[in-house]
């Protein structure tokens, strides 16, 4: 087989997978459907370094003050914000935190979305948005390394619904305010 007939098979291979990946791609504006209980776990040894998820339920005391609920709760939250997610996020960083300005970095690989609070120039805290499908920990270790304090909340992760006072609690003890 000669190397342009080669080449020809692997850019056909590469093209259909690319195509079944589109596919079974959800758009950032769509609201996904939750898959498993979560679970919640820190990183021994790191303050502000919270990571939402897993594919545990939550013990019952863990249950009665996060953010895990059967059906979409009362308080608002991501599912019942007329609006699309990341402009739940972006307004709950504008209201509750003023002081802090939060840009937004679209980071393209699995519909990864990076906030950096900044206040007087220096970077105080990130946080990052993500499907639970992605098993990426780069901007972790690097804010690990740096210093800085680390936060991610899943927007598609079933039972986890984001409340305000989750993601309020959550970034505040991360802050240390």
């Amino acid at each position: 087989m000669s190397i342009l007939k080669i080449l020809d098979k692997i850019k056909k291979e590469v093209g259909d997978l690319v195509e079944e990946v589109a596919k079974q791609a959800v758009k950032p504006e769509e609201k996904p459907e939750p898959a498993v209980k979560p679970n919640t776990t820190a990183i021994p040894g790191h303050t502000g370094f919270v990571v939402g998820g897993g594919g545990n339920a939550p013990s019952a005391s863990y249950e009665e003050e996060a953010s895990w609920y059967e059906t979409v709760p009362e308080e608002e939250c991501q599912y019942n914000y007329d609006g699309p997610y990341l402009d739940y996020f972006k307004k709950i960083f504008a209201e509750e935190f003023p002081e802090y300005k939060a840009p937004m970095k679209t980071i393209n690989e699995w519909r990864r979305y990076q906030f950096t609070f900044l206040k007087d120039a220096s970077e105080k805290l990130v946080v990052e948005l993500m499907t639970e499908k992605s098993a990426a920990n780069s901007l972790r270790r690097e804010c690990l390394k740096a210093g800085i304090p680390y936060v991610r909340f899943y927007f598609d992760h079933e039972g986890w619904w984001n409340t305000r006072a989750y993601v309020v609690k959550r970034i505040k003890e991360a802050l240390g305010v």
